[in-house]
C-alpha cells in the first residue's frame, strides 16, 4: 500500500511531528509506504518562533509546489492522508479541485475555529464551513478529542476515530539519574510555545501566593515569561527545537501545569503537554477543560483545578508532599503508556489506513 501524506509541516512543526510523522517507521514495518509532502518547512517555524512573518512569495511557492503535486501525481497513490486541509485560507470550492477521490482527514485540534470564529466577517462567510466540507467528503476522519469529533458529527461523517496526540514511551521517559538536593527549590514546570505562554497569566496570582509561602521556582519551556515575585527561568528555542533538551528539562521539574480558559478554541486542545509531563513521571495540575478531564485522574495522577483557590491549594499540596508527587508521577507514567503512547496508538492508526 502506498500513501501520500499531505502534512502541514516537516519535522520542525510539532503538530505534524507528533500527529503523523512519528508513525512512519511503524507503518513501514507493517508494509505501508508513506510519501510525505510538507506544505511548510523549518523556515516557517523559525519565523514563527522569532515573531516574524514569512513573505507572501514564500506562501506562493509552497502552495504552487503542492498544487503541482496533486495535479499530476495524486493518482499514483492508494490513499491520501491530509493533515487538516490542503491549502489554509483557500475556499473549499478551489481546494475541492485538488482533493483526491480517496482520502482521510486528520485533526489534532479545532482548526475550524480559525475560520468560523474569525474576527473578519468576510472570512467567516467564505471559509466558515470549509473544514466541515473537507470532513464530509473524506473516507475517514481522525480527531484528537471528543470536541472535534462532535463537530465532525454535525456533518454526519460516517467514520470517525479519536486518536490522541502521543509521544514515544521509549524516548519520553523519566531520567533516573536526575538527582535533587533535599533543600533545593521545587520546580513548577510549564511546556508550550511563544503563542501559548499567555495562559500562565490565568494563574499568576496563585503562583505568586504559592511563591510567598514556599521555596519554588517556575520553569517555562518553549516561551518567554517573567513575573515579579516568583523566580522564573525561561527556555526558548528561537530556531532549533531540541527533543533531547526538552526531555532533559521535563525531567528537572517537579510538577507540570496546564492552565486554560474554557472557550471554543481551548476546548479543541488535546492536553498534549500533560501527556509529556506524565511520560516523564511528573504529577500534573490542569484546568478542567475538555481533554484535560480525560487525561487527568483527579487525586490519582494529578489534580483538576477550577478556581485560583484550587490552583493554590493543589500546588501547595504537591510542593509539600514529596511522596504524593512520586505516587502521582508513577500513576501518570503508567496511564500514559497504556493510553497515550506511540506504542498504544500505532496499531489503531495502521488499522484505519489499511482498511480505508
Amino acid at each position: 500500500m502506498k500513501i501520500l501524506l499531505l502534512a502541514k509541516y516537516d519535522q520542525a512543526g510539532a503538530s505534524s511531528r507528533y500527529r503523523t510523522l512519528q508513525y512512519l517507521s511503524y507503518l513501514q514495518s507493517q508494509g505501508i509506504e508513506v510519501v510525505v509532502n510538507s506544505l511548510l518547512d523549518a523556515k516557517y517555524i523559525n519565523y514563527i518562533f522569532s515573531n516574524k512573518k514569512p513573505s507572501f512569495l514564500y506562501y506562493v511557492k509552497a502552495y504552487f509546489k503542492r498544487a503541482y503535486l496533486l495535479t499530476f501525481q495524486k493518482k499514483k497513490y492508494d490513499l491520501c492522508w491530509i493533515e487538516g486541509e490542503l491549502f489554509p485560507y483557500l475556499p473549499f470550492g478551489l481546494e475541492n479541485f485538488f482533493l483526491p477521490k480517496k482520502y482521510i482527514a486528520e485533526y489534532d485540534d479545532a482548526i475550524f475555529h480559525n475560520y468560523n470564529l474569525h474576527r473578519i466577517k468576510l472570512i467567516r462567510a467564505c471559509l466558515g464551513k470549509k473544514i466541515s466540507k473537507v470532513m464530509k467528503y473524506s473516507h475517514h476522519v481522525i480527531v484528537g478529542n471528543e470536541y472535534v469529533k462532535a463537530y465532525a458529527l454535525t456533518e454526519k461523517v460516517a467514520n470517525i476515530t479519536i486518536l490522541p496526540t502521543v509521544v514515544d514511551a521509549n524516548i519520553y521517559k523519566p531520567n533516573k539519574s536526575t538527582t535533587r538536593l533535599p533543600d533545593s527549590k521545587i520546580i513548577i514546570g510549564w511546556l508550550g510555545s511563544p503563542t501559548t505562554v499567555k495562559y500562565l497569566n490565568i494563574i499568576k496570582s496563585a503562583l505568586l501566593a504559592v511563591a510567598k509561602k514556599t521555596n519554588v521556582k517556575l520553569c517555562v519551556i518553549g516561551g518567554e515569561y517573567e513575573v515579579e515575585g516568583i523566580e522564573t527561568e525561561s527556555f526558548h528555542w528561537p530556531s532549533n527545537w531540541s527533543e533531547s533538551e526538552e526531555i532533559a528539562l521535563l525531567n528537572q521539574i517537579d510538577i507540570g501545569i496546564m492552565p486554560l480558559i474554557e472557550s471554543p478554541w481551548e476546548k479543541g486542545k488535546c492536553g498534549f503537554k500533560l501527556i509529556k509531563y506524565m511520560a516523564c513521571a511528573k504529577p500534573v495540575i490542569a484546568s478542567p477543560v475538555s481533554m484535560n478531564c480525560e487525561i487527568v485522574e483527579h487525586g490519582i495522577n494529578g489534580y483538576l483545578a477550577e478556581t485560583l483557590a484550587d490552583w493554590e491549594l493543589y500546588l501547595l499540596k504537591l510542593i509539600e508532599n514529596a511522596q504524593e508527587r512520586k505516587q502521582f508521577g508513577e500513576a501518570g507514567r503508567m496511564r500514559m503508556i497504556k493510553k497515550y503512547s506511540l506504542q498504544a496508538t500505532s496499531p489503531t492508526l495502521h488499522h484505519i489506513l489499511a482498511n480505508t
